[in-house]
């Protein structure tokens, strides 16, 4: 029988999408057998039965209703009888969970913002009781 290890052909090594969209993170991943692929997130394995998470038949892993937590490192590893294949994949979640609504008694009074982390930045409204 004839056999070919795997090889992963997408060489994209970053992706970045908003809090609350959906990230696909490539891993197009050919072989003979056909390779089954995991996904390792920071060196855990990605737990492909949570619903946030689809792995694609190419491989590639979709990751729906992203949070600022899903942001690090991953690796896809293709694995067949003929060998392995890697490729990392450095996942950016951008922006903040969303913020409360408040109606009624509560009126806008300032808008401002604070420095979180370096290139990061979160606007927030305060809130006063109206007078």
């Amino acid at each position: 029988m004839l056999e070919a290890g795997p090889t992963i052909e997408d060489d994209a090594a970053e992706v970045a999408a908003a809090v609350g969209s959906r990230a696909l993170l490539p891993c197009d991943a050919v072989g003979l057998p056909r390779p089954a692929v995991t996904w390792l997130k920071d060196g855990v394995e990605v737990d492909t039965s949570d619903s946030r998470y689809t792995l694609q038949r190419t491989g590639s892993l979709q990751v729906s209703a992203l949070t600022v937590s899903d942001s690090g490192l991953y690796e896809c590893i293709a694995t067949n009888d003929a060998g392995t294949a890697r490729r990392e994949v450095v996942l950016s979640v951008l922006g903040t969970s969303s913020s409360a609504v408040y109606t009624g008694i509560y009126v806008f009074r300032e808008l401002t913002s604070h420095r979180l982390l370096d290139n990061m930045r979160i606007q927030y409204t305060y809130n006063k009781r109206k007078q």
